[in-house]
């Protein structure tokens, strides 16, 4: 079993999709399934939308999990392993105020010092205990810092270790009974006998303090862990610091497809055998394993580039319907605009445009009407000798009028490109506005 999470407070991101993508993937070359969980314990006003709309973007990516979980769904059994711990002395309550938290944090910082819990809970005897339950004080469950470091390998940095004090006696269940994300992917892990996770970096220490929850728990499967870094923009920033400009939505919203972003997202840190691939291509060379460990910047650039390329490898007829048509023909149009717009928002334009009736002067009005009237033809050589000679037009002029009157732009492929594909179409797209 194979372990990715994705959170539900929020849209997911492109980190989100790598770490699901390179999951799946190793999955599939292990011949593993596949666990998602979800992390929805954190407040969320439209938890099971988003569930849903999370769930219908890994369908777009082919990633298809064999088993979906929430954290949420654990809350008894978890709330029960917390308890055993407590009573086997290995973590205990702590009423320390959110008041109290907070200015043992803010200390910390002033002195530009990491935070720890100070402890205090920590060595309470059982009189003082039995003494502030008696008081009714709300309290989260701590569990005791290791006395060893925690090492472990991570399948992409090597061998890692948190000493103790990093550790700290950090919280498993919130005031409130609920379950703190490292202690639910904890419980996650030995309910579902997950025997790899696939994570982002900065859970790095998320992961030694579950190893230190399953061992106090006495879970002895060893679960390997690899921790994909961060992804950048071309300037060395985190893209997660700028999802406007790096919006997963926004992207699939803007037409690249799928396949290009899959594509972008692992080449990261990667050697590819070939630029441009699909998914079943990344089965065969793909190795988790041999991901670079620093972070590594994806380039909009570049994935326009391999969107374009995508496009141009789609079948025609299949491009047509994603415009709403079911015409090789347009499939094959649409194509003569990928150098210039390599998205399918930017084609749809473009298309719209051709079909959409023109602004038309004089001489575009009476070009529009002599080729409605026309006869058909199939070379748009004779169709330019024919306007020519009924509209006493140089056969120059013709063709800048045609630009106007097939492009419905002022750039694009020449109208002797175009005809080929429209001459099906050639009265309706030669229409003038009203």
């Amino acid at each position: 079993m194979l372990r990715f999470t994705l959170p539900t407070d929020r849209a997911m991101d492109l980190d989100d999709l790598r770490v699901a993508l390179v999951a799946a993937v190793t999955a599939r070359q292990q011949k593993s399934e596949l666990l998602l969980c979800f992390d929805d314990l954190r407040p969320t006003h439209h938890p099971q939308s988003t569930d849903e709309e999370q769930k219908l973007i890994l369908e777009k990516f082919a990633v298809a999990p064999h088993r979906i979980l929430h954290y949420g769904d654990q809350l008894h059994r978890a709330r029960q392993l917390a308890l055993r711990l407590v009573e086997e002395g290995k973590a205990f309550l702590c009423f320390c105020s959110p008041d109290k938290l907070r200015e043992e944090r803010e200390a910390a910082e002033a002195l530009g010092r990491p935070y720890r819990y100070s402890g205090h809970c920590a060595q309470l005897s059982r009189e003082e205990l039995q003494e502030i339950k008696a008081r009714g004080l709300p309290f989260s469950v701590r569990i005791r810092k290791p006395k060893e470091a925690i090492r472990f390998h991570d399948l992409c940095e090597g061998e890692l270790l948190y000493e103790p004090e990093a550790i700290d006696h950090f919280v498993l269940l919130r005031s409130d009974g609920t379950p703190t994300e490292t202690f639910a992917a904890a419980c996650c892990d030995i309910f579902s006998g997950t025997k790899s996770a696939v994570l982002k970096a900065d859970e790095r220490l998320q992961t030694a303090r579950s190893i230190h929850i399953q061992r106090a728990l006495d879970y002895r499967e060893t679960i390997r862990y690899a921790h994909l870094p961060p992804i950048l923009d071309t300037e060395g920033r985190k893209i997660a610091h700028h999802p406007e400009r790096y919006s997963l939505k926004a992207l699939l919203e803007a037409g690249f497809l799928p396949d290009a972003i899959l594509n972008a997202l692992l080449s990261l840190g990667s050697t590819p055998p070939r630029e441009v691939f699909t998914l079943p291509e990344a089965l065969e060379w793909f190795d988790l394993t041999r991901l670079s460990p620093e972070a590594v910047p994806l380039d909009l650039q570049r994935l326009e580039k391999l969107n374009r390329e995508h496009l141009r490898r789609m079948d025609d007829l299949a491009l047509s319907r994603l415009f709403r048509f079911a015409d090789a023909d347009i499939g094959r149009m649409a194509k003569l605009y990928l150098d210039a717009a390599p998205t399918l928002g930017e084609l749809k334009k473009r298309i719209d445009a051709i079909f959409a009736p023109k602004p038309c002067d004089e001489e575009m009005r009476r070009l529009s009407r002599l080729i409605i009237e026309a006869p058909a033809f199939d070379r748009y050589e004779d169709l330019r000798r024919y306007l020519a000679e009924h509209s006493g037009l140089t056969p120059e002029l013709v063709d800048s009028l045609m630009e106007r009157l097939l492009r419905g732009s002022s750039d694009g492929p020449a109208p002797s490109r175009l005809y080929p594909h429209l001459k099906s179409y050639i009265t309706e797209v030669v229409r003038c506005q009203p």
